[in-house]
């Protein structure tokens, strides 16, 4: 059973994204038919649980959810006995992380969904993007997964692909363009990290949760 159809029977609340413009910093971009810091309601981190992989491109996601976090006053993530997630509550967001491969990542994004009773358009999915290079992102609502298999496992278990993604660049700045698969699994060497965690602070000037970012 797909999750919109779980909603229409279980949930008598459906949040709708607003189709405003947002206009806050100079790193916004306008958004038609996506979900805004206002209607947002559950953030999720998309990657790969292995320790060895955690510090991993393809575990951009999850960097910045757990710098999200921290910034929305969020205590330590628990879990939640036969959930694919674990989650932690912050002032204005619940951040919940996968606890499944990316691969599987729509197990992670129903239990969270069902269990705290958000609708997708008030879900937010952090995940890394291949196809942007490293220090950028791109947000996006209600569009293909364009190659990427945790988004695509997403759209598929819930039903919809009308959750809003925050699209974090990790492909490195080379004059030679190389296979995703030749670089995600490596591990972030500093200098990349520090791009990464300014372009975690310009999403946190999104949400609302940090000052204008460098």
């Amino acid at each position: 059973m797909s999750i919109s159809h779980h909603f229409r029977h279980k949930l008598s609340i459906v949040r709708r994204a607003a189709t405003s413009d947002v206009r806050r910093t100079r790193y916004e971009v306008r958004l038609m038919h996506m979900a805004t810091p206002r209607t947002i309601k559950l953030i999720l981190g998309i990657g790969n649980p292995e320790a060895a992989l955690e510090n991993t491109y393809h575990n951009a996601g999850m960097l910045a959810l757990e710098y999200l976090a921290a910034r929305d006053g969020a205590p330590a993530f628990r879990r939640v006995s036969h959930k694919a997630f674990s989650y932690a509550r912050g002032t204005h967001f619940i951040f919940a992380r996968s606890l499944v491969y990316m691969n599987e990542s729509g197990r992670s994004a129903q239990d969270a969904c069902v269990f705290f009773k958000v609708h997708p358009n008030a879900l937010l999915i952090l995940h890394d993007e291949s196809d942007l290079v490293l220090g950028s992102f791109k947000l996006s609502s209600s569009q293909g997964a364009a190659g990427h298999k945790g988004v695509a496992s997403i759209a598929h278990t819930l039903g919809t692909n009308s959750f809003g993604r925050v699209r974090i660049g990790i492909r490195p700045k080379e004059t030679v363009r190389r296979k995703a698969g030749e670089f995600v699994l490596s591990p972030i060497p500093p200098g990349d990290y520090a791009e990464l965690t300014n372009v975690f602070k310009k999403i946190g000037v999104f949400l609302g949760l940090d000052y204008e970012a460098d």
